[in-house]
């Protein structure tokens, strides 16, 4: 792992948050459309992180880089939770990334599929808290929003969304590696 490897790691992390931003302002229209967010980012975020994994070949790079991830959704307020949950994936999408040496489109989709399920790790407290989250929810934002929210992910839902976010996850790294090769393969990079 390089210095190089290191700062291509923090362009990417910030390309790949921008993105989850924007994708996630989709919750202005609802609590019941919100998780949806990140369904969205995970398939867009499919492109740069297939762009992401043809230039840096490093074991814990992705770790890193989902571990990052969840830093950033847990300073603009998600649970910190999600950083144990968000380094335990990326470690297991890097082994499944490296298992490829790092070029098999088959394993950097599934790695990028096990990767996409970390935003997830921001709605587990939703199963062991529930009523503290909802009353923080309520207390910061609307509390017809709050209820709503709670009535939206209830506990089926958010384990729902650890599978919608796989299925996602694989449709995001299939139009990365299509996108990769389609057109940076022909740039050149």
């Amino acid at each position: 792992m390089s210095g190089r490897d290191l700062v291509t790691v923090g362009i990417f992390t910030v390309i790949l948050a921008v993105i989850n931003v924007v994708c996630n302002m989709i919750g202005a229209f609802g609590p019941e459309v919100q998780p949806f967010g990140a369904v969205v980012a995970v398939i867009v975020n499919g492109i740069p992180f297939a762009l992401f994994i043809r230039r840096v070949h490093g074991f814990g790079l992705v770790t890193i880089t989902a571990t990052l991830l969840s830093l950033i959704s847990g300073l603009a307020g998600d649970a910190f939770v999600g950083v144990p949950i968000a380094f335990v994936l990326g470690l297991i999408a890097d082994l499944v990334i490296r298992s490829g040496g790092y070029r098999d489109a088959g394993r950097t989709i599934l790695g990028y599929g096990i990767f996409g399920i970390y935003p997830v790790g921001s709605l587990l407290p939703l199963l062991f808290m529930r009523d503290d989250i909802i009353a923080r929810y309520a207390q910061n934002s609307d509390p017809e929003w709050a209820r709503r929210f709670s009535d939206f992910l209830s506990t089926p839902m958010v384990l729902a969304m650890i599978v919608i976010l796989f299925v996602a996850s694989l449709i995001g790294g299939w139009l990365g590696q299509r996108v990769l090769r389609t057109y940076f393969s022909r740039a050149g990079l």
